[in-house]
């Protein structure tokens, strides 16, 4: 049907009276058409010759067992009549939708002549579905439509004019086709390029001139209707057998008979089946039993070949199966669990020389493969003379391996083969990744290694230039972010990374591990939460010292000069220590014991009343003796510049110089 059929293939429907209608306007095909007296219809120039036969081209008009070709009364346009009660619901859907009701009643004389339980078996010519009722609904594109509705005119009528409508939108015409001042025919061949074959259209148009000639007044009706009720449009009288027999017999068989022949029964095949006795499942079963011509398949064989090529010619092909496809297939007695197959070779003009579920394994073996080689194709990509060589061979996965990895590396120079290309870029890929983390190597620059060694290629990554600091190369600064990183791990932090400004500072300078380790360990972000750094000391052990030194000191000298370091120290999370007073940044420069520096806190008290300044502290020679120098008793620790000696520590100052580390000198 115009529009709700868009195979395309459905035969041309041409009654006598049409047939007198054509002879009399022969000269009236549009451009591109030209005349074919056989058929009596205008048909489109340079067609193939199968499509000439699809249309029958050069043969009489064809009528379909339900189309007859009498004037059933009502409304005439000219030599066309349209029933009365079809007209009524045509005049319905044609006002509703805004569709010249002349086209919508073209349309349906050209599909069905009026016949509201019309069938056509598309499968005949190559085509897709049923087309069913007075307007030809095709099953296989609308297979939401029941055959109940395609057989209800005021259903299919409406679904028509509510399609044409739409399409003549989308082409931009309005309610009656007003648009730019073009003709109607213009009109109906441009809304119909998009949503079904054009020169069906063209002869849709040509029925509507031939036999309307436009004078279609909207509500006309007159003389009687046609009986629209699916059940009795054709006649029940079977010679021999009563109405209800009659009846009977329609119900079992005809479905059948269209659905596996193409054709009603004839009298003599609807009263065989009413004296046999048998049901819809038993013809069935006798019709799919039958043998198909002179082939050995079975009727129902070739029916399940046909439905079968009609799904995977438009899987894998994007159209529908050509006869000269079926007929080979039901020839060679191919199963329908091997269509697919015949298709894919189709398309990928391929012969498989094994059945095709050994070639399908196959293929994927090699497939997988070929992937492993880092060629990524898809099945139909693949050389099926591969396959084939492989499949026949009953090869190994190891045996194809070696087979595929002699073959020439696409993109390669000449003589580099898979294997050759794998290996390559199995090792620049490693190097590659670690100097370039989440990075491909690219292609080109494979090809630039090619022949190298691994020592070359490594040589050559680490020479490519750094995308974080393009002056220096990215070997230089992924050393020296690894070199800072490992010193920031030995050091406690885990989660911190070097920072790029550390990194090139490490890079340009060449730092040595132990340089790292000392930036870091004077570095005040993390002195301010790990105070030992400096001093090579934990945390626990830099304010265990700290508070036995300050401890010691307050109980000679009468004061801590930090106060609150206990209460730091006892804080779970990391943080700054209170300012160090500088005696106390001396000891642990120096490395001094606690035990030695209490003792000889001791000793500066007793000889000299008062703690050691930080110079002398850094005077001293032994971090565990205390060995001060001669300077200790010169000038500036006379008594006079520091002042009387407490009663009792120590005793009167002497003229001799006192080594304040025990005994006279």
């Amino acid at each position: 049907m115009a529009g709700l059929d868009r195979s395309g293939t459905s035969p041309l429907f041409n009654t006598p009276d049409a047939k007198d209608r054509n002879k009399r306007t022969s000269g009236s095909c549009p451009d591109g058409y030209a005349w074919d007296a056989g058929s009596q219809q205008c048909v489109r120039v340079g067609l193939t010759e199968e499509e000439k036969r699809a249309q029958g081209v050069g043969r009489g008009p064809q009528l379909p067992p339900s189309v007859g070709p009498g004037d059933q009364g009502g409304t005439r346009l000219g030599p066309l009549a349209v029933p009365a009660n079809v007209m009524a619901i045509i005049n319905t859907a044609a006002a509703k939708y805004g569709v010249p009701p002349d086209i919508l009643a073209a349309v349906l004389y050209q599909e069905s002549g009026f016949n509201p339980v019309a069938r056509n078996d598309n499968a005949k010519s190559g085509g897709l579905g049923v087309d069913r009722g007075i307007a030809q609904i095709n099953s296989y594109y609308y297979p939401h439509v029941t055959d109940q509705q395609a057989d209800d005119p005021n259903f299919a009528i409406d679904l028509l004019a509510k399609e044409t409508a739409d399409n003549f939108k989308r082409q931009g015409y309005g309610p009656n086709l007003t648009a730019g001042g073009k003709d109607w025919q213009s009109a109906w061949l441009d809304a119909a390029a998009n949503w079904h074959n054009k020169d069906r259209t063209s002869q849709f148009w040509i029925t509507y001139r031939q036999a309307i000639d436009g004078n279609l007044q909207a509500g006309t009706t007159n003389g009687r209707d046609v009986n629209l009720k699916p059940d009795t449009t054709r006649a029940r009288d079977i010679p021999g057998l009563t109405q209800a027999e009659s009846d009977a017999a329609h119900a079992i068989a005809d479905q059948m008979y269209i659905k596996y022949l193409g054709k009603f029964p004839n009298d003599q095949e609807y009263t065989d089946l009413i004296r046999k006795g048998w049901n819809s499942d038993v013809l069935e079963d006798w019709l799919r039993n039958q043998k198909y011509g002179d082939t050995k398949s079975t009727i129902g064989d070739s029916f399940e070949i046909r439905k079968a090529a009609e799904q995977f010619a438009q899987s894998i092909l994007g159209r529908g199966p050509t006869e000269g496809e079926i007929a080979w297939m039901i020839q060679n007695g191919v199963p329908t669990t091997n269509v697919s197959a015949f298709y894919e070779q189709v398309r990928d003009k391929a012969v498989w020389a094994v059945n095709p579920e050994k070639y399908r394994n196959t293929r994927d073996r090699v497939q997988k493969i070929l992937d492993g080689f880092g060629v990524q194709l898809t099945p139909q990509e693949i050389d099926y003379k591969l396959v084939n060589q492989a499949a026949t061979g009953d090869m190994t996965d190891d045996q194809i391996r070696a087979l595929v990895g002699q073959m020439q590396a696409p993109g390669f120079a000449v003589g580099t083969t898979l294997e050759q290309s794998k290996a390559l870029t199995d090792v620049a890929s490693s190097y590659y990744k670690a100097y370039f983390p989440g990075q491909t190597i690219p292609q080109a620059m494979l090809k630039q290694l090619v022949g190298m060694t691994p020592d070359q290629i490594l040589a050559y990554v680490r020479n490519l230039p750094s995308p974080d600091a393009p002056q220096l190369s990215v070997g230089s600064y992924h050393d020296a972010r690894v070199v800072a990183e490992d010193a920031l791990k030995n050091l406690g932090f885990f989660s911190r990374t070097a920072t790029k400004d550390e990194i090139l500072k490490i890079a340009t300078t060449k730092m040595d591990a132990e340089g790292v380790d000392a930036m870091y360990r004077n570095t005040p972000e993390l002195v301010a939460k790990q105070p030992g750094l400096p001093y090579h000391l934990s945390r626990e052990n830099y304010y265990k010292s700290r508070d036995e030194l300050e401890k010691s000191y307050g109980q000679l000298f009468g004061t801590t000069e930090t106060p609150g370091v206990a209460e730091q120290a006892a804080k779970p999370e990391p943080g700054a220590a209170p300012a160090e007073p500088e005696w106390i940044k001396s000891i642990f420069q120096q490395g001094i014991s606690t035990d030695a520096a209490r003792n000889n806190f001791a000793t500066y008290f007793r000889n000299l009343g008062r703690p050691p300044t930080p110079k002398e502290l850094d005077t001293f020679k032994s971090k565990v003796d205390f060995q001060y120098t001669n300077s200790a008793a010169g000038p500036e620790n006379r008594p006079t510049e520091i002042g009387p000696v407490a009663p009792g520590l120590g005793g009167p100052s002497t003229n001799k110089r006192t080594n304040v580390f025990g005994g006279m000198s």
